[in-house]
């Protein structure tokens, strides 16, 4: 007689960017209350906590790069602690010291590493040339030491069918971005859907489509490849309105300034 096994849940992270209010105190009850207690909950092996480094803003880059205060990895040994756990103590805290939250659950482990992987949409338009404006700047020497990690969260465009959404993010957007000059890391995650979470809940806990991050040995290195000198980024001709919607943008450091293992 076959005992057959048991199904182990899958670990996942929830990852979310935060505002806080302007009470100075609400930072460091962030650091100090917030994050420490969520490391205790059952269930959460691991909290990573990233204060949002402050950028200039290029008049060039249209969305604002300092609109959150921060971001945070919680690592969670099954998806349904998000919805039983989670959700209730942001929802205490939202309008409070936390001006928004919004996040994404996902794999622990990002889906591409985009400078090694080649996701199956590229194959078609492998041989598509980039255009640039003028030149691409040339690539700095790598070096030890810091990084600007740029990190993004998009959701599709309600019109937008989630295949022609991947065929033109993955197959178009990410095989040029892999060409930047200078660029040391780029890796994008994709939302797990969890279906028991309701409407709202999953809107403002898992509405992103996915979070990417790429990093640049400075923000300047980060602004010419991707801005002033980067390439003239090709557009999906089916949906003429764009593709993507709700773009949230930060930069972070190249490590935590917290990071509470259960």
């Amino acid at each position: 007689m076959s005992t057959g096994s048991l199904l182990v849940p899958e670990p996942v992270k929830w990852t979310y960017i935060y505002a806080l209010a302007g009470d100075p105190s609400a930072e460091a009850w962030h650091r100090d209350e917030w994050l420490p207690g969520l490391a205790k909950l059952d269930g959460i092996d691991r909290v990573v906590a990233h204060r949002t480094r402050e950028a200039p803003q290029p008049e060039d880059v249209a969305r604002p790069l300092n609109a959150w205060t921060g971001l945070v990895e919680v690592h969670l040994r099954e998806p349904d602690l998000l919805r039983s756990v989670l959700a209730a103590r942001v929802q205490e805290h939202v309008g409070g010291r936390f001006l928004a939250v919004r996040g994404l659950l996902s794999t622990i482990r990002e889906e591409y590493d985009l400078r090694r992987d080649l996701p199956a949409q590229q194959h078609p338009y492998l041989t598509e040339a980039i255009t640039w404006k003028g030149s691409p700047p040339p690539a700095e020497e790598p070096v030890d030491g810091d990084l600007w990690r740029y990190v993004y969260f998009f959701r599709y465009r309600d019109e937008v069918p989630w295949v022609d959404g991947e065929d033109w993010y993955l197959g178009h957007h990410t095989r040029e971005g892999r060409q930047l000059p200078g660029l040391r890391r780029y890796v994008t995650w994709r939302r797990r859907r969890d279906d028991r979470l309701d409407a709202a809940t999953a809107a403002q806990l898992n509405g992103f489509a996915r979070y990417t991050e790429l990093c640049f040995e400075s923000f300047e290195a980060w602004h010419r490849a991707t801005h002033s000198h980067g390439p003239r980024w090709r557009m999906d001709e089916r949906h003429p309105a764009g593709v993507w919607t709700d773009y949230q943008q930060l930069f972070v450091g190249a490590t935590p300034d917290i990071d509470i293992t259960a």
